[in-house]
């Protein structure tokens, strides 16, 4: 996620975070770029004053955090360290490195080996998320990011209990990515965030929205009223046409469990797309059928324009901020969670990425420039470089999203004509790294390698 320039009144250190850029903002606050005493870059998310002053949205932000641990690192950003007590509420993150799902669609839908790696890490993602208690209620690309170790989840400003009634009559949410239900500012379960798997799984595989473009509105009205026209699904992605069909049923009550999308998934012979069973902790009555749709209104929304094949996420539109991490519920989504075995793709280096861009200032440890020309000169002679000096560069690898690049965000220190840097992204597979012999901590001086210490890679390239 690239960031912009800091403004003069931005905050120079939170949670002792150094903030080097913005990542963000919106209507609760902003998202800085921070670096932690390491090296480590982190995300850190700060709320707007004039919310700081309600205590309501104080509770929000409490449950935000809140629900982020309860999900756990696996699924979502880690929370290192928070305080929902300060004069601004603040909360320091691991910055999620990779593409979200919507910057990767711009580049045009996922082939048939990513959409099943998608589609595999999002069921398991959203599993571990209604495990917790709750319901994301804002899932659209722009919350999906894809990493080397699977989906991170993010934004769980509106996320809550399943069926609370705290929001009864307002729509909460992204309003172009919501399910009928939310549109209609009904209490909503689980199956609000099934409807909201079929509309991603769709966008995946074709690149557009699946009620096409236009005013949030009548995007809004076509996902409350029209049937979904799945023509852009290209022929490697028709095992999931029935299940995003039934998915994006209007009547909660009709759309079918994380299961079935995990069966779908994995390859199995699914000979039926059937409702979602009741979570746990619901009693059946707590997912009322939904209404017949109302009449058209008399000016009918503008007719669904085929747009450019590879857009942007139209996530605007978004409202409300409540959240809650309410009681925990669907102890078989737990189950469905630790069954959906992660595509943990690992693979040999390949390929460069020059490095360029803003880089930290060098971290404590770092050796001098003599140490770094001497290690760079042993890492090249032990490849058979005959002990030549070439530049230095970050590896590439592939992952189950395409390759993986590690971004200039993670680079703690460059010196001389070697390079050392250390990435915190905690989920790279040990697979990936193989290539490279096996070493100690650079304080060691080993002569080249790649090694792991806590959830910190170190590269010594030549």
């Amino acid at each position: 996620m690239a960031h912009t320039d800091l403004r003069d009144d931005d905050p120079v250190r939170i949670g002792g975070a150094l903030i080097v850029g913005r990542l963000g903002a919106g209507g609760m606050g902003v998202v800085y770029l921070g670096r932690n005493a390491d090296g480590r870059a982190v995300a850190v998310k700060v709320v707007r004053t004039d919310l700081a002053a309600d205590p309501d949205f104080r509770r929000r932000f409490a449950d935000e955090v809140q629900v982020m641990r309860d999900v756990g690192p696996q699924h979502t950003a880690r929370v290192l360290a928070a305080d929902p007590e300060a004069a601004q509420p603040w909360v320091v993150m691991d910055y999620v490195q990779g593409p979200t799902l919507a910057d990767r669609v711009r580049r045009g839908p996922l082939p048939a080996d990513e959409l099943d790696a998608f589609a595999t890490h999002v069921i398991g993602a959203v599993a571990a998320v209604h495990a917790a208690g709750v319901v994301h209620r804002d899932l659209k690309p722009s919350n999906v990011v894809l990493t080397p170790g699977g989906i991170r989840l993010l934004d769980f400003g509106v996320a809550r209990a399943p069926f609370a009634a705290a929001d009864q009559g307002a729509r909460v949410g992204s309003l172009t990515w919501m399910a009928p239900e939310q549109i209609d500012g009904d209490p909503c379960g689980p199956a609000a965030d099934i409807h909201a798997l079929g509309m991603l799984l769709y966008f995946a595989a074709s690149g557009r929205h699946v009620y096409g473009y236009g005013q949030a509105d009548a995007v809004a009205w076509r996902i409350g009223n029209a049937a979904p026209q799945l023509v852009d699904l290209p022929a490697a992605a028709d095992k999931y046409s029935d299940v995003i069909a039934a998915c994006l049923a209007k009547d909660p009550s009709d759309r079918p469990g994380l299961d079935l999308l995990a069966a779908v998934a994995s390859g199995q012979v699914v000979t039926s797309a059937g409702p979602a069973q009741a979570p746990a902790a619901a009693p059946p009555s707590a997912v009322p059928p939904r209404p017949a749709a109302p009449a058209p209104p008399a000016v009918p929304p503008p007719p669904v324009a085929p747009p450019p094949p590879v857009a942007p996420d139209p996530g605007s539109g978004t409202t409300g901020s409540s959240g809650g991490s309410g009681r925990r519920f669907a102890r078989r989504m737990a189950i469905l969670g630790l069954l959906l075995v992660a595509l943990w793709v690992a693979g040999w280096i390949v390929g460069t990425w020059p490095l360029g861009g803003p880089l930290a200032p060098a971290a404590e440890g770092c050796p001098a420039s003599g140490d770094a020309a001497d290690l760079a000169t042993g890492a090249n002679a032990a490849r058979g470089g005959g002990g030549t000096v070439t530049r230095s560069a970050l590896g590439a690898f592939p992952g189950p999203f395409g390759e993986f690049q590690v971004p200039t965000e993670a680079v703690a220190c460059q010196i001389g004509v070697g390079v050392v840097v250390e990435c915190s992204e905690p989920d790279l597979p040990d697979g990936a790294l193989r290539a490279c012999t096996a070493t100690d901590r650079l304080a060691n001086q080993s002569a080249v390698g790649v090694g792991r210490s806590g959830e910190k890679w170190s590269w010594a390239f030549a």
